[in-house]
């Protein structure tokens, strides 16, 4: 039952990720390219969103497998900046039909290591701890 609950919540979370990515990049696109630019900061409504998403696909694993899933939980979290990122960028490129540049925030070889360390983190917990 844990094996069924963890996968279909880490199923649900990135799914989650890869949308986001994909409607920001719109979101943003559009958003800058409007002539009267918003005064609002949206970046505080995208984060409520997402702990909303986090605490919904957390606190069915927490309900079901117990504290063993605070592991699971932070996996997930350090899954997301890499897909949304993927999706977002994607999204972007596909848009304005040209390449787009990398965003200097956070290099690559930083991306890559956390979504590694995601998953590594909930197979590690799984078989070991579980």
């Amino acid at each position: 039952m844990g094996f069924i609950v963890i996968t279909i919540s880490n199923l649900i979370w990135m799914f989650y990720c890869l949308t986001e990515g994909v409607r920001e990049g719109f979101f943003n696109h559009y958003r800058n390219s409007y002539r009267n630019h918003l005064g609002y900061n949206f970046k505080k409504m995208f984060m409520i969103q997402r702990l909303l998403v986090l605490f919904a696909t957390g606190g069915i694993m927490l309900y079901t497998i117990g504290l063993i899933a605070i592991p699971f939980i932070i996996g997930q979290i350090f899954m997301f900046h890499f897909l949304h990122k993927m999706a977002y960028s994607c999204t972007v490129s596909k848009i304005e039909k040209i390449k787009q540049e990398p965003e200097t925030t956070v290099p690559d070889r930083i991306k890559e290591p956390m979504v590694i360390l995601g998953v590594t983190l909930q197979i590690f917990f799984y078989l070991f701890l579980m």
